[in-house]
């Protein structure tokens, strides 16, 4: 039983995988690109609120694309990404969770700021704060987002070729699950990005924070001869890297492949 859910799991993974590398040589006009993915691999430290956790190897994998569907009175975006936890080390391998994490928005002209829709879930059922009959296991959370870019040179005198990249997001929480009424205690609203990109690296910080904890993540890419794929490794130390365990905190270290970004 367990052998057929893991194969089917990889015919799905691959099935999408086959499915975005089509959007990355289409021509649409839509303008469909790749947005980051990656496979890593690395063990997850023991913390104070999980101490029973093994130390076994964990996968993550993550994919998404972006498309533009139309103008408005501005252009119009469809966003969809999904990232999933992978015991890699378990017996049977199973995956521990998988977030699912569409978004509809509106994207200024000059590319500076996205308002819109945002949504994330774990696929297990539906329900809200006001509804009884929805599986335990069940996590879900929407929000009306707000997201401002900026992009600089660093003066030539430090760098000739060295960009920072600096984006904040405000997200207005709805529509909360019974099982994560307190989400926004462990995320907040707010959610930084400061990321260095020079000709083949790149490094890239997120922060956010709640009333009960928050979480810090950091990637460093490698990109070899400029091409769309890389090396990265990834370091994050916190809560709510997956929606389910949201209220736990775990502290991880990852390296592995990534594509698209």
């Amino acid at each position: 039983m367990y052998l057929s859910i893991f194969i089917k799991k990889i015919i799905l993974i691959s099935i999408l995988l086959f499915g975005f590398n089509q959007v990355i040589f289409s021509k649409d006009v839509y303008k469909t690109r790749i947005l980051d993915s990656y496979f890593i691999l690395g063990f997850t430290e023991n913390t104070p609120n999980n101490p029973n956790e093994d130390r076994v190897p964990e996968g993550n994998i993550r994919f998404g694309f972006e498309s533009r569907m139309g103008k408005l009175f501005q252009d119009i975006y469809f966003r969809y990404e999904q990232n999933s936890l992978w015991c890699i080390g378990c017996a049977s391998a199973p995956f521990k969770s998988t977030d699912y994490m569409p978004r509809l928005f509106l994207r200024s002209k000059d590319g500076m700021v996205e308002y819109g829709w945002n949504h994330k879930s774990n696929g297990r059922g539906g329900g809200t704060v006001d509804n009884p009959d929805v599986d335990e296991s069940s996590r879900v959370v929407d929000s009306w987002f707000m997201s401002l870019h900026l992009g600089e040179k660093i003066p030539e005198n430090f760098s000739d070729f060295l960009t920072l990249n600096v984006n904040i997001e405000y997200n207005s929480w709805f529509n909360i699950g019974r099982y994560n009424s307190d989400i926004n205690d462990y995320t907040g609203p707010w959610t930084f990005l400061l990321e260095f990109i020079s000709e083949n690296w790149r490094l890239k910080n997120y922060g956010r924070k709640g009333k009960k904890g928050g979480l810090f993540k950091s990637e460093i890419i490698w990109h070899p001869n400029k091409d769309a794929w890389g090396w990265m490794c990834q370091y994050s130390s916190g809560y709510g890297e997956e929606i389910f365990n949201y209220n736990k905190n775990r502290t991880t270290t990852r390296c592995g492949v990534r594509f698209g970004g």
